[in-house]
């Protein structure tokens, strides 16, 4: 089947999760050239964000894209319109994919179900659910250090209870024979995420890791406070507790001192949190066309 939607990382299989990685290279190589320019793409995001609306953005750009950014503020989803309704009207005038980040699970669920739509979607963060071009990025960034991710120790630390990033990254790396060990206090924790190795001790959560994703603390998504005291002293990555040779990701933003020393984003180990920011507009454009060519790499 063609590749109609990208949603999220579960239904993708390892052949089509490289295909991507692999034109993702192309592009950044200057192997190969856009064969999409001239489509329309519009952009919703009602939650926050620079790395991935930008990224989007200069992806847009560099296939030669027209771009049409849209809120829920300024559109007529302000006056009730349905979402579905917006989305009619988008594909009416000639959109041919939307870009959407949404903390309403229902606006997915709502164009998914619809079987007469025929816009592309692109999932760029659905509420704390998933974040799949995110996944793809960081297994692209994983690739480009170690070739294969077989066998490898990757640690996942902090707030995995309210992260989509943390959700869609595990399910990416279980179809790789990644050793997956999720480091959280207990407030952090989601007991419904299983086949993986779960710490509560900093310590233990990082012995052999070869990378180490830290998360942000979710604030926005979080009831009553945070005992950011307690979770800086035991859980805040630093020069003395990171292990020495391994890579540090971070999907962004950074809260400094809190996940992350300010002197352990100064070494060498983080140069990989701007490897990510880079990587992923071509990601991202990889993603874009294969689903403008319709290409047949990844299924709805």
């Amino acid at each position: 089947m063609a590749f109609e939607n990208l949603i999220d990382v579960k239904s993708l299989t390892i052949k089509q999760i490289d295909e991507i990685v692999k034109t993702a290279r192309d592009f950044q190589l200057n192997k190969i050239k856009s064969q999409v320019v001239g489509q329309n793409a519009a952009i919703y995001f009602d939650e926050n964000s620079t790395r991935t609306r930008f990224s989007f953005e200069m992806a847009c750009h560099n296939l030669g894209l027209r771009i049409f950014n849209f809120n829920k503020e300024t559109s007529s989803i302000q006056k009730k319109e349905s979402f579905l309704d917006t989305v009619k009207t988008l594909e009416a005038i000639g959109v041919d994919v939307l870009i959407m980040r949404s903390g309403n699970e229902q606006f997915f669920g709502e164009i998914l179900k619809n079987e007469t739509l025929k816009i592309k979607v692109i999932n760029a963060g659905c509420s704390d659910k998933s974040h799949p071009t995110q996944a793809l990025t960081d297994y692209y960034t994983l690739k480009r250090h170690f070739g294969t991710l077989n066998g490898k120790t990757i640690a996942i630390v902090g707030d995995i209870l309210h992260s989509r990033v943390a959700r869609s990254n595990i399910e990416l790396l279980k179809k790789y024979n990644v050793n997956i060990n999720l480091v959280a206090p207990n407030y952090f924790q989601d007991i419904n995420i299983k086949d993986v190795n779960w710490h509560s001790n900093l310590e233990e959560g990082l012995k052999n890791a070869n990378a180490v994703m830290a998360l942000r603390i979710q604030n926005e998504r979080i009831e009553g406070t945070v005992p950011v005291i307690h979770y800086v002293k035991n859980y805040r990555l630093d020069t003395n507790n990171f292990p020495k040779n391994a890579l540090l990701l971070h999907p962004g933003p950074q809260n400094r001192d809190v996940e992350v020393s300010n002197e352990l984003l100064s070494t060498k180990n983080a140069n990989t949190i701007i490897e990510q920011v880079t990587n992923g507009v071509y990601v991202r454009m990889a993603i874009l066309e294969k689903i403008l060519k319709n290409d047949e790499t990844v299924q709805k």
